[in-house]
C-alpha cells in the first residue's frame, strides 16, 4: 500500500519540476537552473529528462563528478555506449579520488556487460531456517476420515524442524542488436532444502524458461512480449517427485517514471509420482494454468513497490485435487540510510503480504464425500538485507503462513525465520 501512496504522491514533485523547467527556459545558459531541473526530474522519476538536463550543464563547463552521475543514468536506461564515453572523460580529468575511481570500475563493468550481446546475471542464497510446521501437518486434534470425525493420526500433526536451503537464479540475455530490443531471454531457478530430521520432506525444484522477447509494433516501443517454453522437475527427499513442460508468454509495458505493468500466462503439463511424503502424488498429475498481472514501481531513492493479481486453474487426474485459485500480493522495499553509518552501505528492508482463495471441484471421498474443500491462505514476510561488499549481503527474514480450510484435515500454519548470505553476480 505504501508503494501506491508513493506512486500517487509525485504531484508535488511534478509541480517542482515544472517550476524548474520554466526557470530554465527563462535562462537557458544558467547551469544552476539546469541542475535544479535535474534534481526535480529525478524526484519525479524521469531519468531521461535528468539526462538532458545534465548534458546541458556540461555544455557550459566540464565536471567529472557530474559525468559519473550522467554515466550511471545512462546505465540505468540501458545505454552503455553513452555511459562509457562519460566514464572515460571523467577518468581523463585525473581529478577523481580513490572512492570515485572504485565506483568508476564498477560502472565500467556494468556498462561492458550491457554492451555485450550475451549477458549473464543472477544470485545465489544459502540460509539456515527453522520451521514450526516442516511436514505441512494439520493444526487440528480432530480430522474427517470418510465423513466421520476421528483423532488426528500420528505423523500428520504439525512437527517443527531445522533445514538448510539454497536458492539460485540465473538469467541470460542474448541481444540481436537490431535496435528494437529483440533478444533471447532465458531463466533458470533452482531451490533445494535439506531437513535435519524430517528428511522425507526435503524439497528440491528446478525450473527453466527460454524465449524471444520482441516489440510487437514500432508504434508502441514501450511494449515488449516474450513467448517461451518452460520445463522443470521437483524432488522429495532423494526421489524424483514431479516434472512439467509447457508454453508460456509474458508481456511488459513501461509507462515511464519508473512504473512498469506486466502480465504472464503459463500452461504447465505436470506429472507427479507417489513418494513417501506424498503417497497419492500421482493423482495430482494434470494441467496447471498459471496467470499473473502486476505493477512495479521503482523510485529515485531506491525503493520499490510491487502489486500483483494471481490466478491458477488446476485440472488434476482426480477431480478432488482440481481447483480454481485467485489471489493478490503486495511487496514494498526501501533502502535504510541509517545502515550506512554502521556498515558504510545502506541497508534494505522489505515487507510483503499475500492472500489466496481456492475452491476444489469435488469432495474427497477419503475425507468427507459430502463437502467440497475450500481454502483461504495468507502469508506475511519481513526481511532485512545488510550489504557486506559489492556483491554479498547478509539477509534475515521471517515468513508466516496460515491456511484455513472448511475441512479440519487441511488447517495449517507455519512460522519460519531464517538467516543467510546472498551473492549477486
Amino acid at each position: 500500500m505504501a508503494a501506491f501512496v508513493a506512486a500517487a504522491a509525485p504531484a508535488a514533485a511534478q509541480s517542482d519540476r515544472q517550476s524548474a523547467y520554466d526557470a530554465l527556459l527563462r535562462n537557458p545558459t544558467d547551469s544552476a537552473a539546469a541542475l535544479a531541473y535535474v534534481r526535480a526530474a529525478l524526484a519525479a522519476g524521469d531519468r531521461e529528462a535528468a539526462i538532458g538536463g545534465l548534458e546541458r550543464v556540461l555544455l557550459f563547463g566540464d565536471d567529472p563528478r557530474l559525468r559519473l552521475e550522467l554515466a550511471q543514468l545512462y546505465i540505468d536506461i540501458g545505454a552503455p555506449g553513452s555511459a562509457q564515453a562519460h566514464i572515460e572523460k571523467a577518468l581523463a580529468s585525473g581529478t577523481l579520488d580513490p572512492a570515485q575511481r572504485a565506483r568508476v570500475e564498477r560502472m565500467r563493468s556494468s556498462a561492458d556487460q550491457l554492451a555485450s550481446p550475451s549477458r549473464f546475471a543472477g544470485s545465489i542464497l544459502g540460509a539456515l531456517r527453522h520451521q514450526s510446521n516442516a511436514n505441512a501437518g494439520t493444526n487440528s486434534n480432530l480430522v474427517q476420515i470418510g465423513g466421520q470425525a476421528a483423532a488426528t493420526p500420528a505423523g500428520t500433526k504439525q512437527q517443527s524442524d531445522w533445514d538448510f536451503f539454497a536458492i539460485a537464479r540465473v538469467e541470460h540475455v542474448y541481444d540481436f542488436r537490431t535496435g528494437t530490443g529483440t533478444a533471447i531471454e532465458s531463466t533458470l531457478d533452482v531451490y533445494a532444502s535439506r531437513q535435519f530430521d524430517l528428511t522425507e520432506f526435503s524439497l528440491s525444484t528446478l525450473d527453466f524458461t527460454s524465449g524471444i522477447r520482441f516489440t510487437p509494433t514500432e508504434s508502441v516501443p514501450e511494449l515488449s512480449v516474450r513467448p517461451y517454453l518452460l520445463a522443470g522437475v521437483s524432488g522429495l527427499s532423494e526421489k524424483l517427485y514431479g516434472s512439467w513442460i509447457g508454453p508460456g508468454v509474458d508481456a511488459a509495458y513501461r509507462f515511464g517514471d519508473g512504473l512498469v505493468g506486466y502480465g504472464l500466462y503459463e500452461l504447465r503439463i505436470t506429472t507427479f509420482r507417489d513418494v513417501e511424503a506424498a503417497p497419492d502424488g500421482s493423482l495430482q498429475s494434470g494441467d496447471q494454468n498459471v496467470m499473473r498481472l502486476g505493477l512495479r514501481k521503482s523510485f529515485t531513492d531506491g525503493s520499490l513497490g510491487v502489486a500483483e493479481l494471481l490466478g491458477r486453474v488446476v485440472e488434476a487426474e482426480r477431480s478432488f485435487y482440481s481447483f480454481n485459485e485467485i489471489g493478490a500480493r503486495l511487496r514494498y522495499g526501501m533502502p535504510l540510510q541509517f545502515g550506512e553509518g554502521i556498515t558504510g552501505r545502506a541497508w534494505y528492508g522489505a515487507l510483503g503480504g499475500e492472500i489466496r482463495q481456492r475452491w476444489f471441484d469435488s469432495p474427497d471421498p477419503n475425507v468427507d464425500p459430502n463437502v467440497d474443500r475450500r481454502e483461504f491462505e495468507y502469508r506475511l514476510s519481513a526481511s532485512l538485507a545488510v550489504p557486506i561488499g559489492d556483491a554479498f549481503e547478509v539477509v534475515a527474514q521471517v515468513d508466516w503462513e496460515q491456511i484455513h480450510s472448511n475441512l479440519a484435515n487441511f488447517d495449517y500454519s507455519d512460522l519460519a525465520p531464517w538467516i543467510g548470505v546472498r551473492w549477486r553476480f
